[in-house]
Formats: structure tokens, sequence, C-alpha cells
């Protein structure tokens, strides 16, 4: 029989951030037929109801808390600069990051977080529009004009860009109506997107401000997905 004594040694911080909040070790001894089971063996003696592990949870908490309250401000401006950059989603994304127990920081931040959204979509909707005009100046024919449409579909009717789908459209029409056939075709799927958009408008004029809350982490988890699964990081403890 083999037997080891273990120390672990738990952490709250983040690793993103290379910044850690509150730590603390558990001695532990398991007994096992070789040094892994015997390593298993003392793992399982973890008892969640540690006194020690409830100091870390509340000492983590409260760091965690003060942390995002005098931190606010670096974190306001490095989303601005970010946005300004361009990189719309990371800059939402680190503003999903305060917690909500941080009052004032985090109204802060959903304030800031709409700014930034808007900046998104009108971005967005730029380029799909771009994209749909470049479309349809190359391809002028009922294939052009369906994979113009698709575009614009995408536009949110919230960004800047929306208003000048209709003129889009127009035009669109207006050429292909030499053809009834591919006319009625277009006619067709502009009525099916005419629908889409009465869903969407009735949606967002119900829209409260949870919905909102929920399309900004949404756009955070993206990005966050989107991110390398290892990570590697130094730790740097916060006092």
């Amino acid at each position: 029989m083999v037997a080891q004594n273990v120390d672990i040694t738990f952490f709250i911080g983040d690793a993103i951030e290379d910044k850690i909040f509150s730590n603390s070790t558990v001695s532990l001894k398991g007994v096992g037929t070789n040094e892994n089971k015997a390593f298993i063996d003392a793992l399982k003696k973890i008892n969640p109801k540690n006194k020690n592990l409830a100091l870390l949870i509340e000492e983590g908490k409260n760091k965690i808390i003060a942390y995002y309250n005098t931190q606010c401000d670096f974190i306001t401006e490095d989303a601005k600069a970010l946005s300004n950059q361009g990189k719309y989603q990371e800059a939402i994304y680190k503003l999903s990051l305060v917690p909500e127990v941080c009052k004032e920081c985090y109204f802060n931040s959903l304030s800031n977080s709409a700014v930034i959204y808007q900046k998104l979509i009108d971005a967005e909707g730029k380029e799909k529009l771009t994209q749909a005009k470049a479309l349809w100046a190359s391809n002028q024919n009922y294939g052009g004009a369906e994979k113009a449409l698709e575009l614009t579909i995408q536009i949110n009717p919230s960004s800047s860009s929306y208003p000048d789908v209709a003129p889009l459209i127009k035009s669109i029409q207006t050429k292909l109506a030499s053809d009834d056939r591919e006319r009625f075709r277009l006619q067709e799927r502009q009525a099916q997107r005419n629908h889409q958009l009465t869903i969407i408008n009735a949606r967002e004029q119900s829209e409260t401000e949870r919905t909102r809350i929920t399309a900004y982490r949404d756009i955070a988890v993206k990005y966050a997905e989107k991110q390398p699964k290892a990570v590697y990081y130094n730790r740097i403890y916060w006092r």
C-alpha cells in the first residue's frame, strides 16, 4: 500500500486577466495500491463544507466586488478604446464581466454596452448593404437580386443603414420589371421578408431591458467561444 500526503491549493480568480483574488490550501492524506490511487483517494476526501473553502469563497467574492468597484473607470475606458478600434464584440464582452452586485459600475457598463451595440449593428448593417449593392451591380439578374436580398434581410432594422435598404430593393424591382416571371418570384421573396420584419419589429416594440441585457450577453458569449481553449497565465494576486 502507498500513503500520500497531499496539499491541494484552491484559487478564485480570472485566468484570462491573470488575476487571483483568493486562495486556500487543504492538506489531505490518501491511501492506495499505487501513487495514483492514493492521490485519487485523497481527492475524494475533500469536504465541500470545509471552513477554509467557505472563507476562500467569501474572501474571493469580496475582493471581486472591490476590484470592479475600484477599476470601473479603467474597464469603461478599455471598452471604449476597443470600440473605437472596431472591436465591438470584445468591448461588450469586457463590460459584461461586471457583476450585478457592483450596482453603479454594472449600470454604467449596461449604458456603454447599449452605445457599443448600436455601433456594432451599424457597422454590420453598412457591411451587408455594401455587399448587397456590389452583388447587384455585378449581377443585375434574378440570381444577383436574390443574393442581394438575402444580405439585406440580415440588416438589423435599428441599423443606421436600414433606411437605404428600401431604395436598393426598389431599384432591383425596377430593373427586373421587364420579366414578369422573375418579378413575381422577387415579389414573393419580398413578401416573405416583410413578414420576417413584422415579427422583428413587434418583438422590438415590446422589448424589455432584460432582453436587451440578454442580447449583450449573447454577444459576449459568442466572443468568448471564439477564444483559444488553452489558457496560459501567471499568478498575479490582487489585494
